[in-house]
Order: structure tokens, then sequence, then C-alpha cells
């Protein structure tokens, strides 16, 4: 009868009190979070409406997501329904859209309580957030809002103090950094901040060793005797240079580090050389040399680069020419050095960034600790050239690793 109704007059009122009951049993249904009854509602009900066949199969698609309890999906599809006839909307698509939006606050509520009774303060905050992003006006959530934000502070700028005292002042920074975020003015957040700030100051410098040489493509036989020669020349001339954007150990302290003395520095990263082509007669020299900052040591590419360098016939005189090539190598391997230290000290603005590309890997190290003090070392030094997708991306990873 209704559907001979509709084909003599769809705006019957036998139809619409038809409509109207359909309506409000689908809300009835959501308030009980009888989901799958409340899309069969919503699908009769789109029927009757009459809006069309593109808008009565939207309104089917988005109650099947919302059957799911895909409460999201549903909500925005409903909202994308638009009326494929009258022009006056879908009361179905837009009851569809309140009722999914309904069940995801519904659902946060449930989530609120149980931290609640955990007595998760953190999770109450940002599950109270989470509603009020939903919806603005929640009464209960606007209510605990302003306390949690109090005790949410407190207890990171508890939890920064414990981390400071173990040593992990990245972990600090990036607690306090989050307690300030929710009040800046608050004295016990900045007297803690200013000294972690203070000790990560000191620790700026990239340090770093240069790794024993490598070889791709290039024989044994070929360049004999270089490698070694070279990698000391490299720490030799880089060590003397002060415009690189970092240090460079001498083959003294290189020596220091390597059998853990006190007095030698933390080292940062590395310099590796790679020989990509090799040639050293007793009187000239030929090379091709990829080289790389790493960090931390052995790791990750900072910057990197690749040198051509050449011996020309006549830099060695012919009384210092010996049958073996040892002059030759030395002078060829102290030009190169020469010359890595003027491609680094280039390419120092994007040596300046290291930081981030060892935070970068401690993410992919899942090392939070490690990310962590790279970030706020990064952060207190505040360098003119970075990449703000990639710092965003550490702190999301951090925002999820400490709460």
């Amino acid at each position: 009868m209704l559907g001979a109704s509709l084909i003599v007059e769809p705006k019957s009122n036998t139809v619409q009190r038809a409509l109207a009951d359909l309506l409000e049993r689908a809300e009835r249904s959501a308030k009980r979070g009888e989901d799958t009854q409340t899309a069969q509602e919503l699908e009769a009900a789109a029927l009757l409406e009459n809006k069309g066949i593109e808008t009565t199969k939207q309104v089917t698609e988005a109650s099947g997501l919302y059957a799911k309890a895909s409460f999201a999906d549903a909500q925005t599809q409903f909202a994308q329904i638009t009326d494929g006839k009258n022009g006056d909307g879908s009361k179905v698509a837009k009851l569809g859209e309140k009722l999914a939006l309904a069940r995801r606050v519904a659902l946060l509520e449930t989530q609120f309580d149980a931290a609640k009774k955990d007595k998760d303060v953190l999770r109450q905050a940002d599950v109270a957030a989470a509603i009020l992003a939903l919806d603005p006006n929640h009464s209960d959530a606007k209510r605990s809002m302003g306390s949690l934000q109090e005790r949410v502070k407190d207890s990171r700028v508890s939890t920064a103090k414990t981390h400071s005292a173990q040593g992990k002042m990245g972990v600090a920074f990036v607690y306090l950094e989050r307690a300030l975020a929710l009040d800046e003015d608050d004295k016990e957040a900045q007297t803690e901040m200013a000294t972690v700030r203070d000790a990560l100051k000191k620790r700026q410098d990239l340090i770093l060793v240069v790794d024993p040489v490598m070889r791709d493509g290039v024989r044994d036989t070929a360049c004999k005797d270089f490698d070694s020669v070279l990698r000391e020349a490299t720490m030799t001339e880089t060590s003397r240079r002060t415009d690189l954007g970092a240090y460079v150990l001498s083959p003294d302290w290189t020596e220091a580090w390597k059998n853990k003395s006190p007095k030698a520095p933390d080292v940062s990263g590395s310099i590796r050389l790679t020989l990509k082509e090799c040639q050293v007669t007793p009187s000239t020299g030929k090379a091709t040399i990829d080289w790389k900052i790493l960090v931390p040591i052995g790791e990750s590419p900072a910057v990197e680069g690749t040198l051509e360098a050449t011996l020309p016939s006549g830099i060695i005189p012919r009384d210092e020419q010996d049958g073996a090539g040892k002059n030759a190598r030395k002078a060829f391997a102290k030009h190169i050095g020469e010359k890595i230290g003027d491609q680094i000290e280039v390419s120092r603005d994007a040596t300046d960034v290291w930081m981030l590309v060892l935070a970068e890997h401690a993410m992919k190290k899942n090392d939070p600790v490690l990310a962590a003090d790279a970030y706020a070392r990064l952060r207190v030094k505040q360098p003119l050239s970075i990449d703000p997708k990639r710092m965003t991306k550490v702190e999301e990873y951090l925002a999820e690793k400490y709460r």
C-alpha cells in the first residue's frame, strides 16, 4: 500500500507519517546502541523519503558503514549526500549524520569513564579533547577539561624531573615542552626547562671520527697500502679545521677515544671514505672518492659528496720520488684530506641539521630516548634551515611515545 501511495502521491500523509515513525525509531535504536537496527531503519526511511535513486543508494551505502560501526566514515558520507531530486535536502541523510556523530561521542564517553576508573589522567585529557573536537558544547567534557589540564601539566613536570635526574635530558625536554604548551607561565616548568636547556647546550657539537677507508670496485693491488695513509691524512687535515660545522678527531684523539679514555670527547658520528677509483705512481695520482658524514657512527648519512682528485706530475720533486711510491701516496693523501675538508665546509648548512638525521635514525630503530635527545638538542640549537615536514614526523613520533 505504501509503495502504491508513493507512486500516486509521494507527499501523502500516510507516507509522511510512516517516514516520521521510521526516523523516530532510528533515533531510539541509536540511543540503545543497536547499530544494525538503526542502519536498517535509515535505509527503509530513505525508500519512503523518495529523493531519487542516487540519493537512496548513497544513504544505503552510508547506512552500511554505520552498521559496521564505521561511524566517522558514515558521518562523512551522510554529510556528502546531496538531494538528487527536490533541492530541499534529505532528512534521512541529515539524521544519519547526526546519529553517526552521536555514536562517535558515545564511544568516547565510554573510553573517558574507563580512563577515569583507571585514574589515568593523561588518557582522560586525551579523550576529553577528542570529545570536544567533535562536540565543542559537550558540557561534561568542558567541565572536566580545565582541571584535567592542570593535572596533566603537573604530571608532565613531575615526569620530566624524574627523567632529568636519570640523565635523560631529551625526554625531560619533551615533557616540559608539552607542559609549557598547557601553561607557558608555570614557574616550576620554566625553572626546570632552563636547567635542561643548559645541559643540552653543552652537547651541540658534531664530533666525528674517520672510519677505515672502504673500496668499491677498486682492487686491492691498486693504490696498494694507500687506505691507512689516506685515513690518517684525512684525520690530520680535517682536525685542524674550525670551519666545517663539525669537529674531527686527530689521529691521537682517535686513539684515545678508541681506548675509551675519560678525556676523549663523546663522538657523534663518522666520516666514511669509499675509493671508487684509484691510481698512484711515484710521481702522480688520480682518485675518485665518495664521502659521507654518518650519524651515529657508521649509520645514516647526514651529508655526502664525491671528490675527483688528481696529483699532477711535477708536484713531487724528482729527488723525492721513490720506486714504491711512498712519498707520492703521502702527498696525494694529504691533498685529498684537504679537499675533503673543503667539501665538508661547503656543505655545512646541510651538516647543521645532523641532529634531525639522528632523530630519524632513532625512529627507524624505535629508540625514543635517542630520538628525544636528538630532537631536544635540535630545538635548543634552532638551525636556520630545517624541513618542517620532517620535524613534524619526529614530533608526532615523540607525542605517541611520551604522552
